[in-house]
Order: structure tokens, then C-alpha cells, then sequence
């Protein structure tokens, strides 16, 4: 198996992945977006909007390596991942599902868009 069958089959394997997490969340409501996750001190909703702007800062560092460059995955570094993560969260759940969603359809655009050298 070539590197690049199996980077092809990670990246599709985060697709199935991101679909089953859409199925998952699809019928969130607000109640359970404001419920105690799993992780001490995050909700539901800090979870989802860690989701998203994780997303959005691997979409960051791609499309700067296509660019020829190589960024930080976050510009603010991890006070400024805590800031958004914290800022997001209370948000309506249709607003975390729709951001989970275009963050993750992001992504994929941007994998798609990746070349060898980049």
C-alpha cells in the first residue's frame, strides 16, 4: 500500500466520520447543548464549538501550506482557542450544528484542494 492510498483512505474515513457525527448531533436541542459533557467544565456546546474552530484552524494551516507557508494552528495559540471555544458555546444548538457542519465541509474542501508539495 502506497502513502498515498492511505492518505486518501484517512481522509475518507474522516469524511464517514464526519457524517456520522452530523447524524449524531442533527436533532440537538438547546437543553442538551447546555448539559455537562464528559470533559470537567465543558458543555456539550464547548465540545461542538471545539469541534468547529479545530476545523478551522487545520483549514488555516492547509491553505497556508498551499501558500508555501507553515502557520501556527491558531494565531492566538491556545488562549485564543479558549477564548473561541468559550465564546461559542452558548450558542442556540441549530447554531452549533450548522457551524459543526460547514467547519467539517470546509475541511474537506480544503483537504481536497491539498497537492503533494503543499
Amino acid at each position: 500500500m502506497g502513502s498515498d492510498d492511505y492518505v486518501e483512505r484517512c481522509i475518507a474515513g474522516c469524511a464517514r466520520s464526519h457524517l456520522r457525527l452530523w447524524a449524531t448531533i442533527e436533532h440537538l436541542d438547546d437543553d442538551t447543548a447546555r448539559r455537562q459533557s464528559q470533559l470537567p467544565g465543558w458543555s456539550i456546546g464547548h465540545v461542538l464549538t471545539h469541534i468547529a474552530r479545530n476545523a478551522d484552524s487545520h483549514v488555516r494551516m492547509l491553505t497556508g501550506a498551499l501558500r508555501g507557508e507553515h502557520l501556527k494552528q491558531y494565531a492566538g495559540g491556545m488562549e485564543q482557542r479558549a477564548r473561541e471555544v468559550d465564546a461559542g458555546a452558548d450558542r442556540p444548538a441549530r447554531d452549533l450544528v450548522e457551524d459543526v457542519k460547514q467547519s467539517a465541509a470546509a475541511l474537506e474542501s480544503a483537504r481536497t484542494a491539498m497537492s503533494p508539495h503543499a
